[in-house]
Parts: structure tokens; sequence; C-alpha cells
């Protein structure tokens, strides 16, 4: 989110059908996970760990954009309706 390094990437997964495309996600040795109550996790790189525990409330705004951006960005790829995308953020907001 911050300093771009990549900290998951996209792995295909063997499928026993064919024609079915699974995809997963594999953490790279990078990934960190800053838990927080009540709040969706932010997943971020070792060095932005620090930054992330101590958030001001006006950066928690912040990264909950990025984090509902992130997630639609997601739908999108994976074929999602706009029906879907849009009840996903009146949820959201």
């Amino acid at each position: 989110m911050r300093c771009n390094t990549p900290i998951m990437s996209r792995a295909e997964l063997p499928s026993k059908d064919a024609g079915v495309r699974l995809i997963g996600m594999k953490k790279n040795a990078a990934y960190r996970q800053v838990d927080r109550p009540d709040k969706a996790s932010i997943l971020c790189c070792q060095q932005c760990e620090p930054m992330f525990q101590a958030l001001t409330p006006e950066d928690e705004n912040r990264v909950e954009t990025v984090i509902a951006t992130g997630w639609v960005t997601e739908m999108l790829w994976a074929g999602k309706s706009d029906e879907f995308i849009n009840g996903f953020l009146r949820r959201v907001r």
C-alpha cells in the first residue's frame, strides 16, 4: 500500500476439472499482518509494519479507503457484477 513491496502474489492452483482455473494467494517473505480491533487487518511489508501500528484516526480512514479499493479491484478481476460491488460499497461506508 505504501512502498509497493510485494507481500503476496497470485498463484495458479492445480485443478482436477479441465477448464476450471483456480487461483490462490501465496505469502511472500516480506508479509506482515497488523491486527486492529473491530477493523480489517492491514497487510504490509516488514519495513512499514511499525508505521501501521501507530495510526492516527485520519490515517486510519485513508487506509480503509485503500483496503476497500483493493477489494473492489479483486472483485472486478473475479468478474463480480456491478450490483454485487455496489452492495459491498454500501456496507463498508
